[in-house]
């Protein structure tokens, strides 16, 4: 939007760059708080996967040992 205005040579209003600005720092804390989520889930699917191939639970006790993963989790987990 910003380059629009430049290559008129007009002047970018400055309602437009606070706009601008408050959806670009939206998008990013989204960002971010989505790459933790996956990284928490990769974490935990990861210690169940330990855990099973240590004979410490089997696949039945996963959701007990790990309520955070979704049952599709847990089947990826099985499937792997």
């Amino acid at each position: 939007m910003i380059q629009i205005f430049k290559n008129r040579g007009d002047k970018v209003p400055d309602d437009t760059k606070q706009a601008l600005e408050v959806t670009v720092k939206r998008t990013a804390k989204n960002s971010m708080r989505t790459y933790a989520k996956d990284i928490k889930r990769e974490t935990l699917m990861e210690k169940a996967i330990f855990m099973l191939k240590k004979g410490k639970i089997n696949i039945d006790e996963v959701s007990e040992y790990f309520p955070e993963l979704l049952e599709s989790d847990i089947k990826e987990i099985f499937l792997s």
